[in-house]
């Protein structure tokens, strides 16, 4: 099938697909994207379409002109890596206890 992305929210990893053989407007996960790139509003998509609990979904999308998943690296927006944040707190607790310690001292 083939369709539009009328709305994608790149934070949250999802948003809406227009298609011209449908009413209604199709859910879409970035999980269910080919390459898992985000999507941008206006952008040409080939998928099919999936019944869930909550409604049909797509699924299979392919960015039309976009390059396989094989051929690069996933695209990820919006997300921390666990590790990173871990990081971030031992930098946080250093710079805590170096504070204190000066503190205490004068």
């Amino acid at each position: 099938m083939k369709g539009t992305v009328a709305k994608f929210n790149a934070k949250r990893g999802f948003g809406f697909i227009r298609s011209d053989q449908l009413d209604d407007e199709i859910f879409v996960h970035i999980t269910k994207v080919d390459g898992r790139r985000a999507l941008r509003p206006g952008q040409d998509v080939t998928f099919d379409v999936e019944e869930t609990e909550k409604g049909l979904a797509a699924v299979n999308v392919v960015v039309k002109g976009a390059e396989s998943s094989s051929r690069g690296k996933p695209v990820t927006i919006g997300i921390e890596e666990p590790k990173d944040r871990a990081k971030y707190f031992v930098i946080g607790a250093v710079i805590l206890i170096i504070v204190v310690a000066a503190i205490l001292l004068f």
